[in-house]
């Protein structure tokens, strides 16, 4: 007889094991976008900010950005996320004007939209790019480009090689602290004549995609832009190959003149 209890209290034990296993199982998770933030600030030192995008459930779920300033690039507008999260690098324009900015990605994704309120400061005018362009004018472009975006200069110097031959002009805007040599033989800086190289003084205001302007000190170039390709200790000249030259005063360590080339 005692045997049959004890028969019956093991089954009844077994019972409450197998209910307590079902109970503690891991419940399948629902599909769900996850997004790390619901706000971004962006400065020109810190441009660049990146969004994770995660679904730890099943099935996998699609997502896109349906709005954004502007302003403001994405590495990806689309894709899918499941058990891996993904990644979207978002980078704010240094070539925006100086001021601050405000706006908002607009993230939808399978039954769902999230929004992520970004700004944007910007306090320096990067208008200069080595070997490329500077002021609004890339090298190459032409004497007609110039007087397009910046009017007729307050005077030109023509330049002469060591023959006395005339190779170009330097058409000078004093008031902007802005100097553009053009190519060319004519008396006068022609129409079609492309320009060679671009030279930046006081009281020239825009910075280079490094953030290196005019006052700025020789230290600042190199941390910038690492060790000059050439240096001229005797007329004052940091030159790099990427196109770009920081001339100073001897004697004085802070860039009195930027040259693209």
């Amino acid at each position: 007889m005692k045997s049959v209890y004890y028969f019956r209290a093991l089954c009844l034990f077994a019972i409450v094991l197998i209910a307590a296993g079902c109970n503690n199982s891991t419940e399948p998770q629902m599909a769900q976008i996850s997004i790390n933030t619901n706000s971004l600030s962006f400065t020109q030192m810190d441009s660049q900010k990146i969004i994770v995008i995660s679904n730890p459930g099943d099935p996998a779920l699609h997502w896109t950005i349906t709005s954004k300033p502007d302003w403001l690039t994405v590495s990806k507008f689309l894709g899918e996320v499941k058990s891996a999260p993904d990644t979207v690098l978002t980078t704010a324009g240094i070539q925006t004007p100086v001021g601050n900015y405000s706006g908002k990605i607009v993230i939808e994704y399978n039954g769902g939209i999230q929004e992520i309120s970004i700004s944007y400061s910007v306090q320096f005018n990067v208008a200069v790019f080595p070997g490329e362009e500077a002021a609004e004018i890339k090298l190459g472009e032409t004497y007609n480009w110039i007087i397009d975006v910046h009017g007729f200069s307050d005077t030109f110097i023509t330049v002469f090689d060591n023959n006395g031959a005339i190779t170009g002009h330097i058409v000078l805007y004093q008031s902007l602290g802005i100097e553009f040599l053009v190519e060319g033989m004519e008396l006068t800086p022609e129409f079609t004549n492309p320009v060679r190289r671009i030279m930046l003084k006081s009281p020239y205001d825009g910075v280079t995609d490094r953030f290196v302007g005019i006052s700025n000190s020789l230290r600042e170039v190199e941390n910038a832009y690492g060790t000059p390709d050439a240096i001229d200790s005797t007329s004052g000249c940091y030159e790099y190959s990427a196109g770009i030259r920081f001339r100073y005063t001897p004697g004085s360590t802070f860039i009195t003149t930027i040259e693209i080339f």
